[in-house]
C-alpha cells in the first residue's frame, strides 16, 4: 500500500485492497482499520467497520485489541451498532487500559489509567449497565473516582447529579432492526406436507436431536425453527460449533407455513464462511412435538444453496427426519 502511493500506481492500490478485504479475521481486522485510516481508503475503512460491528465480540477478545491506538478506540466507542454486551466490551477497554499503562510503564492508577483512554472513557455506555454489574465489575476496577462512582449511583436511582458525565445509553442492536427481519432467508428442510402431526410422535427423553449444515456463499447464521404443539412449553438449550450457546422457555401460539413451532434465536449472529460445516445441537424438555419427514438433503433458496448433513448415528434426528423445521440465514 505504502509503494503504491509513493509511486501512484492505483492499480497496486486496488490489487492490495482486494488482498486485504479477502483476509479480513476478527484476530487482523483492526489492524487493516488502522492502515486503512493511514492512507485515507475510505472504502476499506468501511468494510472495516462492517466487520467490526458484526463480530464485535470476537474482535475485542483478539490479541491485536490490547495494542490499537487510542485514536482508534475512542473511534470504536463511538459507534452506535456494535455486536456486544456493553459488559464485555468495558472489560475489554480496562484490559486495553491495564496493558497501555504496562507498556508505558505507569503505575496503574485512575489517573494514569484515565490519561491513556482519554475522554473516550464517556463513551462506555456504563449506565446501560445493571447496578449489580456495575457494582462488581465497574466500581472495582480503578477507572472511576469516588465522586464519579456516587453520580452514576445516584443515576441508578433516580438522581440526578451535575458530575454525571455519562449519558448515552445502550447501543443499538445490529441486527435487532426491522429491515433486517424482513431479509432473513428461512431455509425448511422439509415440504409443507411432510410433517407429522400425530399426538406424540416425537418424544424427549433428555437425548439431544442433532443436524449440521453448510452453505455455497458467506451467511450470517441466526437461529433455528423447531417443532412444537400448539401452547405447548419447551426448555431449550441449543449449542452451535460447541462454542455459542442459547438456553430459553418458549411457548408456541403461531404457525409458519401452517405448521406450529417457534424461533430459537442466537444472542449474536454467526458468520458462517463458505463450505463451513455448522453443528446444531438442540437438547429439549418438553412432552413430545411434531416432526418432519421426508427431508430433503440440498436446498436452493435466494440464490444461495443449503447441504444438510447427519450429525447423530443414534436414531433420532437426521436429514431425513426429525427436528430443525427451519434454519434462519441473511446473506
Amino acid at each position: 500500500m505504502y509503494l503504491s502511493k509513493k509511486y501512484i500506481v492505483p492499480s497496486l492500490t486496488e490489487y492490495v485492497k482486494a488482498q486485504l478485504v479477502r483476509s479480513m479475521e476478527p484476530e487482523n481486522i483492526l489492524s487493516i482499520l488502522e492502515q486503512a485510516i493511514q492512507y485515507d481508503e475510505k472504502d476499506l475503512e468501511t468494510k472495516c467497520w462492517q466487520v467490526i460491528e458484526w463480530r464485535t465480540s470476537k474482535v475485542a477478545s483478539s490479541a491485536n485489541f490490547i495494542n490499537i491506538k487510542q485514536t482508534t478506540l475512542a473511534s470504536l466507542l463511538k459507534r452506535n451498532s456494535l455486536n456486544i454486551s456493553e459488559l464485555d466490551l468495558f472489560q475489554a477497554v480496562l484490559k486495553w487500559i491495564n496493558h497501555q499503562c504496562s507498556h508505558q510503564r505507569l503505575e496503574l492508577t485512575t489517573e494514569n489509567r484515565r490519561s491513556v483512554i482519554g475522554d473516550a472513557v464517556y463513551d462506555l455506555r456504563l449506565l446501560a449497565l445493571k447496578e449489580q454489574a456495575f457494582a462488581e465489575h465497574v466500581s472495582t476496577s480503578g477507572l472511576l473516582t469516588d465522586a464519579e462512582l456516587v453520580a452514576v449511583y445516584e443515576k441508578f436511582n433516580d438522581l440526578e447529579s451535575p458530575l454525571l458525565k455519562w449519558t448515552l445509553s445502550e447501543r443499538e442492536k445490529v441486527f435487532n432492526t426491522t429491515k433486517q427481519k424482513k431479509s432473513f432467508i428461512r431455509v425448511s428442510r422439509f415440504s409443507n406436507g411432510s410433517v407429522s402431526f400425530v399426538p406424540n410422535s416425537w418424544l424427549y427423553n433428555g437425548e439431544s436431536d442433532t443436524l449440521s449444515f453448510s452453505v455455497d456463499q458467506f451467511v450470517l447464521f441466526h437461529g433455528v425453527r423447531l417443532f412444537g404443539s400448539y401452547r405447548e412449553y419447551y426448555n431449550v438449550h441449543l449449542t452451535v460449533n460447541d462454542e455459542q450457546q442459547t438456553r430459553g422457555r418458549y411457548r408456541v401460539d403461531k404457525t409458519y407455513e401452517g405448521v406450529y413451532g417457534f424461533d430459537v434465536m442466537l444472542e449474536q449472529p454467526m458468520l458462517v464462511k463458505k463450505n463451513n460445516v455448522v453443528k446444531m445441537q438442540a437438547t429439549i424438555s418438553a412432552n413430545s412435538s411434531p416432526y418432519g419427514w421426508g427431508g430433503k438433503p440440498n436446498v436452493i433458496m435466494d440464490g444461495l444453496t443449503v447441504t444438510f448433513i447427519d450429525s447423530c448415528s443414534e436414531k433420532r434426528t437426521c436429514v431425513s427426519q426429525g427436528q430443525f423445521h427451519q434454519i434462519i440465514l441473511s446473506v
